[in-house]
């Protein structure tokens, strides 16, 4: 029987979160589609997916599902680019409702909190020595390189995902 390492507890947080967006993606579908059509056929179910911003960060999701049980230096900074999207996400979301929304609920901030020492921790994880040389054999030299290029690239998706879902918002605005 193979020895659990470190890098096994961030396999189990990405698959987690995989299973949890699915869940949710598939139940606020009806809701969604209600909002723009009534009839189910492939036509406005293709339209839905489109529009809104819960299957357009999908594709991004099962390319690190992927990653995970690939094990080469791209899957090593896919899933340092995920979390790095992750963590930009859940900040500008956060400030989002903060500066919109005013009052925020504890239970909330406590949540957004725990996530972020989740993906920090799983950050650490995967920047350890043991993980990145033993494991997806890179060397020390090139970590920070990598870890630089993903934190860009996952920024650059979280911050083209965001602007997406607020150009809608922009659309409607008449000057």
């Amino acid at each position: 029987m193979k020895k659990l390492k470190h890098v096994h507890f961030v396999y189990s947080i990405v698959l987690l979160l995989f299973v949890i967006y699915s869940i949710m993606a598939i139940i606020e579908f009806p809701e969604l589609h209600s909002r723009i059509e009534n009839d189910y056929s492939i036509d406005s179910i293709i339209r839905t997916f489109r529009l809104h911003n819960v299957y357009k960060v999908f594709p991004f999701l099962l390319i690190t599902i992927f990653a995970v049980f690939y094990k080469s230096k791209l899957s090593w900074f896919l899933l340092l680019s995920y979390f790095y999207y992750l963590i930009c996400n859940i900040i500008s979301v956060s400030f989002f409702d903060i500066k919109y929304e005013g009052e925020l609920d504890t239970i909330f901030v406590f949540t957004i909190i725990g996530l972020l020492i989740l993906l920090s921790v799983s950050l650490y994880i995967l920047n350890s020595r043991s993980t990145f040389k033993d494991i997806y054999c890179i060397e020390k030299k090139s970590v920070m390189l990598y870890n630089f290029i993903a934190f860009i690239l996952g920024y650059g998706i979280s911050l083209f995902l965001i602007i997406n879902r607020f150009s809608r918002y922009y659309e409607d605005l008449q000057f």
